[in-house]
């Protein structure tokens, strides 16, 4: 089965910032995951920042550094099909109102 890295690249208000802040191995079988990676260019903070998503094939046996920093932020843009903070949060406040719309009726 193919593997693919998937790796996050904190790009802050001057180049100088700039680093690598997450890294992980994405399995093959993950294909919509995958796709909307690959689609996905960055996840934009309220501040002007952004995650920039790059993803790439593994080589044959290729070990790689894994980075667990920002995995959590990244799956809940992909779930909730955003490619902001700022979105996801408004995601966020809609299900909590809705949920306490269904709570009070």
């Amino acid at each position: 089965m193919k593997r693919y890295v998937l790796e996050g690249t904190w790009r802050g208000y001057s180049s100088s910032m700039d680093r690598v802040v997450h890294r992980e191995v994405v399995p093959g079988n993950q294909k919509k995951y995958l796709e909307w990676l690959q689609k996905t260019f960055c996840i934009r903070y309220t501040d002007g920042t952004t995650l920039e998503l790059h993803v790439r094939e593994c080589k044959p046996r290729e070990r790689v550094e894994k980075k667990n920093g920002y995995g959590s932020l990244i799956r809940d843009c992909f779930y909730n099909d955003v490619t902001s903070v700022a979105a996801l949060c408004q995601k966020d406040d809609e299900r909590k109102a809705a949920k306490h719309q269904t709570e009070a009726a």
